[in-house]
């Protein structure tokens, strides 16, 4: 539509098109007092563009009620509009491409995704506390930086290319979930009991000194287990990943069902990745798992007992291998060079004290006719 201006009373719906329909008229202004919210439903199409609807007029007018975007198709809005009342995101996708194109008022979540079009506009002050719909940012290539804290209960999911900076520090209690592009934290404020995902190909910036926590954490699907993350060359305990940039860290309190080590990692407080080494004892955490150990405590670094020469007897502690799944298995060398399993030894549990179990192994018999005798127990 092209032409004057428009005054408009009540919802605007357009059908499926392969063309993006586009409503250039002069000036379009929300019918004062109308008890019905403005609202435009838009259909999604197979347009090349991604916009079913464009509207270039001036929207001014309204009030009390805010300007409402339902369906799942995707309106463009590219004018400097002065409309009142708020805008409400119901639906599909809002995109917006001038700096006022919003109009003026709170800006509500409601199922819906707000879309930079080649703009970086913080709009963040006039978003409202999130409830039950999360708030989706597409930055779609841009980089902005909301300087106004998020609020609310729920999730943040950001998706198109570019960086959604969050440089305030931030209630809302929900999940943040990075599906596409990068999102930077400029504090660590994420809620203890949330959920991190972020999708392959993105990452997460811990702008901030110190380490956040969250509940759970999840890289392009997959559920990690318990412990602190890090970026690559951080120098801090932690497990090193790239979907992790900058020099905070992130501490993550859960792990996937049945995944025992990450049970143990959150009960004694490692931060430190499998192959590091937090109380600095020469064991690696790992280790520490399978025999234990304390991984906090450098006292706690052998589990086994010293060789009963006369009887080939010897006994070590493993966490209980019901729980770790892991098995043991005996070797000996005579010249700390070559290590053979010794294939006939036994191994016995003496006593469990809660996840720890005790076990006497009995050496074969030809072993003990030698001057010097070393033993390890090793486990998969």
């Amino acid at each position: 539509a092209t032409g004057g201006s428009f005054l408009l009373a009540g919802p605007v719906k357009t059908t499926a098109a392969a063309t993006t329909a586009i409503i250039s008229a002069k000036n379009i202004a929300i019918y004062p007092g109308y008890t019905t919210p403005t609202s435009f439903d838009v259909a999604p199409g197979t347009t090349a563009s991604g916009i079913d609807l464009q509207i270039s007029s001036i929207i001014s007018g309204g009030g009390g009620e805010p300007l409402i975007k339902s369906g799942n198709g995707t309106l463009l809005l590219s004018a400097p509009n002065t409309y009142q009342g708020g805008t409400q995101l119901a639906g599909g996708t809002l995109a917006f491409s001038h700096p006022d194109a919003l109009g003026t008022g709170p800006i509500t979540f409601a199922n819906g995704f707000l879309r930079y079009v080649g703009i970086t506009t913080d709009v963040s002050a006039r978003i409202q506390p999130s409830t039950g719909a999360p708030i989706r940012i597409d930055t779609n290539g841009q980089n902005v930086t909301f300087a106004s804290p998020l609020t609310g209960s729920g999730n943040l999911g950001k998706s198109g290319a570019g960086t959604l900076t969050l440089a305030a520090a931030n209630t809302y209690t929900g999940d943040t979930n990075v599906n596409a592009g990068n999102v930077s934290l400029a504090q660590p404020t994420l809620a203890d009991t949330a959920a991190v995902s972020i999708a392959a190909g993105s990452t997460l910036n811990l702008a901030f000194t110190g380490t956040d926590t969250v509940n759970k954490l999840t890289f392009a699907g997959v559920q990690q287990i318990a412990g602190v993350y890090k970026a690559i060359g951080n120098p801090a305990l932690g497990t090193a990943t790239a979907a992790i940039t900058g020099p905070g860290l992130i501490r993550v309190l859960s792990s996937p069902p049945g995944n025992d080590y990450g049970v143990w990692t959150a009960a004694t407080g490692v931060a430190g990745s499998i192959t590091d080494d937090d109380d600095r004892d020469g064991v690696i955490n790992r280790d520490e798992y399978a025999f234990g150990l304390t991984p906090t405590s450098a006292a706690s670094r052998n589990p086994l007992s010293a060789i009963t020469t006369a009887t080939g007897q010897l006994t070590y502690t493993r966490r209980t291998a019901s729980l770790s799944g892991l098995t043991f298995t005996v070797h000996a060398s005579a010249d700390l060079a070559t290590w053979p399993a010794d294939l006939t030894a036994t191994q016995t549990i003496t006593s469990t004290d809660g996840d720890i179990e005790s076990v006497r192994v009995i050496l074969s018999p030809a072993l003990l006719a030698g001057r010097r005798l070393f033993v390890q127990i090793r486990t998969n």
